[in-house]
């Protein structure tokens, strides 16, 4: 649903930045 609108480039960087935070949060995207 959201993935369609957030370009695949904010997705990696939201992803890297959930890495940084949390890793289990990765597992969601």
């Amino acid at each position: 649903r959201l993935l369609g609108v957030i370009t695949k480039k904010d997705v990696l960087r939201h992803v890297k930045q959930l890495d940084n935070e949390d890793p289990n949060s990765v597992l969601f995207n």
